[in-house]
């Protein structure tokens, strides 16, 4: 009888540690996502500065390197002026993105949180899928991306009065177009996506967006 009271109190103790290994685990997860969620505002509210600096230096570079007469023939001065003016106007675009979306980029021990390198490349990333799924010039792009996709669903379902009752699942739905375009069939559809950075974007294009031309944003080629 006591060695199975032992047992039982063991097995009640490591259910216990278990636990508090899950609670931790969920706090720390929660933790993480916290700080993602604030890099990426960070990241979309620093774009200009960053973007601005990376453009200052490539000045810098061609200047150490071409006579003022090989860059006044080559015009690079006015495109490096051209890019900054580009980049400011993109920097509008996203103080709209991530104005529901700002919090107190301070973490619990009274530090800033700061957006890292990788947290720029996705601000970029997001400009260049801006270009292909929401531009006019985009549209060729989506037709060999997307076209092939929404046959497909129109062949499955010919008739539209039935598609409503079809549930249609977008992985990796980015800026939302192809679910979009799906709803606009009659599906129901749902887009999942990991990055705050296209759910940030994406909300703002479908909620804020009332108008078919409501912002103008930049792809700049580094």
């Amino acid at each position: 009888m006591a060695a199975k009271h032992a047992v039982s109190a063991a097995a009640e103790e490591q259910r216990g540690r278990e636990k508090e290994r899950k609670i931790r685990n969920m706090s720390d997860d929660a933790e993480e996502e916290r700080q993602y969620f604030v890099r990426t505002v960070q990241s979309f509210a620093e774009y200009e500065r960053h973007s601005v600096l990376c453009i200052e230096r490539m000045r810098s570079n061609i200047h150490s390197v071409l006579s003022a007469d090989d860059r006044g023939l080559l015009r690079l001065d006015e495109r490096f002026d051209r890019m900054i003016e580009c980049v400011r106007q993109n920097a509008l675009f996203f103080k709209r993105v991530i104005a529901p979306h700002s919090p107190q980029p301070i973490d619990p021990d009274g530090t800033t949180v700061k957006s890292r390198e990788g947290d720029m490349h996705k601000v970029r990333a997001v400009l260049r899928q801006l270009a292909r799924d929401w531009s006019a010039e985009g549209a060729a792009e989506r037709e060999v991306c997307y076209g092939p996709i929404l046959r497909a669903l129109q062949s499955l379902y010919p008739d539209a009065a039935q598609r409503s009752t079809a549930r249609v699942c977008v992985p990796g739905a980015g800026l939302a177009r192809l679910a979009l375009e799906i709803r606009r069939l009659g599906f129901w559809t749902e887009g999942n996506e990991f990055s705050f950075h296209m759910l940030f974007t994406s909300d703002h294009l479908l909620v804020s967006c009332r108008c078919a031309v409501s912002a103008v944003v930049h792809c700049i080629k580094w």
